[in-house]
């Protein structure tokens, strides 16, 4: 994730993306103080968005959409998508695009 948001100047994440990059710091080989200070790099570049509690709501709605169709994707992935429609965002950039192209309401570039 780091690597692909090398060349952001602003944007946005979620506070579940926090979460996701920085448990791969800590669960992750190689030197961790390093990779922490690199995620705290880009992190200071972007604004980081709260899963509240509308996110939430909007979070379980599209979990039980895609659990009817028999589409259901990781609940990190709908909270991500969930907290940024919660605030605007219509795009997420990811590496799995395959699961987020489900979710309804978004679009998806894949890196």
């Amino acid at each position: 994730m780091v690597k692909a948001a090398e060349g952001l100047d602003g944007g946005a994440t979620t506070a579940v993306n926090l979460y996701e990059l920085f448990f791969g710091v800590e669960a992750g080989a190689g030197d961790r103080a390093l990779r922490r200070g690199e995620a705290e790099a880009l992190v200071g570049r972007l604004e980081v968005l709260p899963l509240d509690g509308e996110a939430g709501r909007m979070a379980a709605r599209l979990m039980g959409d895609l659990v009817r169709r028999g589409e259901a994707v990781d609940a990190l992935d709908v909270f991500t998508a969930s907290v940024g429609m919660r605030h605007g965002c219509r795009v997420v950039v990811t590496r799995n695009a395959r699961r987020f192209e489900r979710i309804p309401g978004i679009s998806v570039e894949a890196y």
